[in-house]
C-alpha cells in the first residue's frame, strides 16, 4: 500500500496493483460504488462494442465479454462525497456546492484501448475539476457544436496529459473521459471535484461507443483511432497538458485541493463549478498549454 497522505491531504492508502483505497479512521464518503463491463452495460461505451451494436446503441450480437475481461470484475471504482469526518459534508456542499470524489482506475488494455472510465456530460453544462494523484493519465475532451440538435458536429477535441500533482479543469458544455496509460498493475487515482447538482449523462458517449477518437497504445506512445459513429466533423485532437497554476481558482501543481477547500479557500472552486456559461477563452487559453 502507498500512503498518499500528503498528496491528497487525507488519509489515504492505495494498492496500484489491487485497486484496493484504505481510508483513514476519520475519513467518511456518500456512497461506495464501482463500475464492471456487466453494469448497466458499460461494456458498450467501449471500442469493441462497435462490432455489437448499431448506430441507435443497441445490442445486434451478444458479446462473449469474458474474452476481453471477467465481466463482473472492477474495471474501476471509487467513493463519492469523501471527505474528512472531523467536518461533515452536509456542510461543505451547503456552504460551497462542492462534492469531491475519489476514483482508482485498472492500468493495461481492454480490447485494443487503454483501460478508461466509460465517460460523461454534465446536461446542465456544469464544469468540472480533476486532480491527478497517482500515476500517469490522460483526459479526453470534447464539446459538440449544436447543443439543441443531435449533436454530429464536433467543434473542439482535446487529449490532457497529466501526471501526480496536475489539475484539469473541465470547460462547460464539454464531455469528458479518463485514460489510464499505465500498463497493467499499474493503477491511477485521482480525486474530482463537481456541484452536486452536475446532472451527470452517460448516453451520448455509450450510444457512440467512446469518444469521436479511442485512444490505443502506438509506436510512439499512443494513437488516436477515429470513431466511424461520428458522421459529422470532427477535428484533430490537440495534445495539450494542464497548467501548473491557475491563480483564479487557487489551484497549484503539488497543493491539494482538500487542503484548499480546508484552509477555506473554496469561494472561486464553488462559483467556477456552479455555472454552465460559455467557457471563457482567455481563461481557458491559460488553463491549457501545449504538450
Amino acid at each position: 500500500m502507498i500512503d498518499l497522505e500528503r498528496e491528497t491531504s487525507l488519509p489515504i492508502e492505495f494498492d496500484p496493483k489491487t485497486l484496493e483505497i484504505k481510508l483513514g479512521a476519520n475519513v467518511c464518503f456518500m456512497k461506495q460504488w464501482e463500475k464492471t463491463l456487466e453494469k448497466n452495460e458499460l461494456w458498450k461505451s467501449l471500442r469493441f462494442a462497435h462490432h455489437h451494436t448499431n448506430e441507435r446503441g443497441r445490442v445486434i450480437t451478444e458479446p462473449e465479454l469474458w474474452t476481453y475481461r471477467n465481466p463482473g470484475s472492477v474495471l474501476y471504482h471509487g467513493f463519492q462525497g469523501i471527505w474528512d469526518g472531523k467536518i461533515p459534508i452536509s456542510d461543505l456542499i451547503s456552504q460551497y456546492s462542492i462534492r469531491p470524489d475519489v476514483t482508482a482506475l485498472h492500468g493495461g488494455i481492454i480490447g485494443s484501448e487503454y483501460i478508461r472510465t466509460e465517460g460523461h456530460e454534465h446536461l446542465n453544462g456544469f464544469p468540472e475539476i480533476y486532480e491527478t494523484v497517482y500515476g500517469h493519465n490522460g483526459y479526453l475532451l470534447f464539446k459538440t457544436v449544436d447543443e439543441s440538435r443531435d449533436r454530429e458536429d464536433i467543434e473542439d477535441i482535446m487529449f490532457v496529459f497529466a501526471g501526480p500533482g496536475d489539475h484539469v479543469v473541465f470547460p462547460p458544455r464539454y464531455q469528458h473521459i479518463t485514460v489510464n496509460l499505465g500498463r497493467q498493475g499499474e493503477g491511477f487515482l485521482m480525486t474530482d471535484w463537481v456541484s452536486p447538482n452536475a446532472d451527470a449523462n452517460f448516453q451520448y458517449i455509450k450510444r457512440r461507443n467512446g469518444a469521436p477518437y479511442w485512444v490505443t497504445p502506438g509506436n510512439h506512445g499512443l494513437d488516436f483511432i477515429k470513431n466511424p459513429r461520428y458522421k459529422g466533423r470532427v477535428p484533430g485532437v490537440r495534445i495539450m497538458k494542464p497548467a501548473e497554476e491557475i491563480p483564479e481558482l487557487g489551484l497549484k501543481k503539488g497543493k491539494s485541493m482538500f487542503q484548499l477547500i480546508k484552509d477555506g479557500k473554496g469561494e472561486a472552486i464553488s462559483k467556477f463549478l456552479n455555472i454552465n456559461t460559455e467557457p471563457d477563452r482567455t481563461f481557458y487559453n491559460r488553463a491549457f498549454e501545449p504538450f
